[in-house]
């Protein structure tokens, strides 16, 4: 199907959707909520030869969920349409992340889906279309069971459709229980033109301890590969966090490999526009860190912290000390602020900062604006849909100017201006957008 057609059978969905919402039954439809926004962007990049790379993009999102029911229908959509008017050679996308309907029984306790979803259990390997069946037990004292079983095909990311030849399959068990607690286990079997491809194993885990402890673990394990070489363990993350008192917190985090989770990625990352450090942390191939943050007063928090990363495999480890401070309502001013400030030494021992500094502050009783500046930016380049090369440019520098202006509680408008410069070019950037939320 061209362009033109998906548009078009987008464009009606997106129509129906709307008159069903306006106009349709009320009790399926008075607990929705959702979001329609468009962008609209223009970039400028010279580099030193003079060469111009100019770029341009409109964009539409689009997302629906019903209300939380134990007894009927649910629903649920997110979409996202772009096109770009400057380059004939870049397609327009269309990327669907959930679009299924379904339906709960019994309380709850039996529920299927049917169509195209992301089963967060599963992690990044969750993204099916096709059927979901879970049945869920009772609740008892130490939690409540969840089990689910699933399969489809393989959706494509940035595009209306599925992977030729591919079907996927597979299950979950859950343990819930109170204060968010959570321990899933999920296998998945990606079957290639009828072969065995891959099978995994997910693990996740969620636990709070009162109210001044909590530790969140996941874990993907390969049970089978073509490349056997590569069995075992995949991925592994753990983040744990402890409050000493009201002043004084404590968190560690780690983590080894690389699992994608494509639902989050922009075209900024897809396209390899730079990135602030914080942003690629979980792309690099293996971290550790902790960090200390100490409550001066409130809305102020300072904080220091060391950590060790490797930003893809096979290269060495480098040494990372981070310090800076963040705070709401600075000394009563109504000023947002941080400032942060990490250090990086390598093996060869040369070293470079990686600065953040921002600052913003609601003028009119509508309008919030904010200014930033990023040193040492980095560049997140995917090759292949699991193979990731991060780029770091400590020469780089980012200055940008946002203006959010809230007219209603449901509209909200936003302009950003952007300059971002390197050794080897210039980039201008303009964004502006508008938000619905009902």
């Amino acid at each position: 199907m061209g362009k033109k057609g998906v548009s078009y059978r987008l464009g009606l969905s997106l129509g129906v959707l709307t008159i069903l919402f306006g106009f349709g039954v009320p009790n399926l439809y008075s607990q929705a909520y959702g979001r329609i926004a468009f962008y609209a962007q223009s970039a400028n990049s010279i580099l030193d030869d003079g060469t111009k790379n100019p770029y341009q993009e409109l964009a539409t999102n689009l997302s629906l969920q019903s209300g939380e029911v134990e007894n009927g229908l649910e629903y649920a959509a997110d979409i996202r349409m772009a096109e770009y008017p400057a380059d004939d050679e870049i397609p327009r996308r269309v990327s669907i992340y959930n679009a299924y309907l379904g339906g709960k029984f019994k309380d709850g306790h039996i529920g299927f889906r049917a169509g195209q979803m992301w089963l967060n259990e599963l992690g990044a390997l969750g993204s099916v279309g096709g059927f979901l069946g879970q049945v869920k037990g009772s609740k008892r004292s130490y939690g409540q069971f969840r089990i689910g079983g699933f399969g489809g095909l393989e959706p494509k990311y940035l595009d209306v459709g599925y992977v030729n030849d591919i079907f996927k399959y597979g299950g979950y068990l859950a343990l819930d229980g109170e204060n968010g607690r959570s321990h899933s286990v999920g296998y998945v079997t990606v079957r290639n033109t009828g072969r065995m491809e891959r099978s995994v194993f997910v693990f996740t885990n969620f636990l709070p301890i009162g109210e001044d402890f909590f530790l969140y673990q996941a874990a993907e394990i390969d049970a089978f590969g073509v490349n056997r070489d590569s069995l075992g363990l995949n991925y592994f993350f753990t983040n744990a966090r402890y409050t000493v008192n009201n002043k004084v917190e404590f968190q560690g985090a780690f983590h080894h490999g690389r699992s994608i989770d494509f639902r989050t990625l922009t075209l900024d990352q897809i396209n390899g526009r730079p990135l602030e450090e914080k942003d690629t942390r979980g792309f690099l191939f293996e971290t550790i860190e902790g960090r200390v943050t100490y409550l001066a007063a409130p809305g102020l928090r300072f904080y220091v912290g060391y950590g060790q990363d490797r930003g893809n495999e096979g290269e060495d480890t480098t040494g990372r000390l981070t310090t800076g401070f963040y705070s709401s309502d600075l000394f009563h001013t109504g000023v947002d602020a941080q400032v942060s400030i990490s250090r990086r030494s390598r093996n060869d021992g040369s070293s470079y900062n990686s600065w953040i500094v921002s600052a913003g502050r609601m003028i009119f009783p509508k309008l919030y604006v904010s200014g930033e500046y990023t040193s040492s930016l980095s560049i997140v380049r995917f090759v292949g849909i699991n193979n990731v090369m991060i780029e770091t440019r400590p020469s780089s520098r980012r200055y940008s100017f946002s203006s959010m202006f809230y007219l209603t509680r449901a509209f909200t408008l936003l302009f950003t201006l952007e300059h971002t410069g390197s050794d080897s070019a210039q980039e201008n950037r303009f964004l502006s957008g508008v938000t619905y939320r009902f």
